[in-house]
């Protein structure tokens, strides 16, 4: 949460760090409280910025929500298609 504001400050480009700043996976119980807090529904549109593994993405479809994913890293990218396809 204060990695990004310290790059910019700093007057470091985002893809120059963002390699070394990923945040892991998100325990369920977590993602389920933020979805609740965001009030995803059925027929929203719910987009995961720096979508991993697609663990958010598939706990917003399961409301009902159109998930949208977008990953920098091409290998948890295709992670993510494989999760969500299967």
């Amino acid at each position: 949460r204060t990695l990004i504001p310290q790059w910019l400050s700093n007057g470091l480009a985002l893809g120059d760090r963002i390699e070394a700043s990923a945040y892991g996976e998100t325990p369920e119980w977590l993602v389920d409280r933020i979805l609740d807090l965001l009030r995803v529904a059925p027929g929203e549109v719910f987009l995961d910025l720096g979508c991993g593994g697609g663990n958010v993405l598939a706990r917003a479809a399961t409301r009902g929500a159109r998930a949208v994913g977008v990953e920098q890293n091409p290998e948890l990218y295709r992670l993510a298609q494989q999760f969500l396809a299967g």
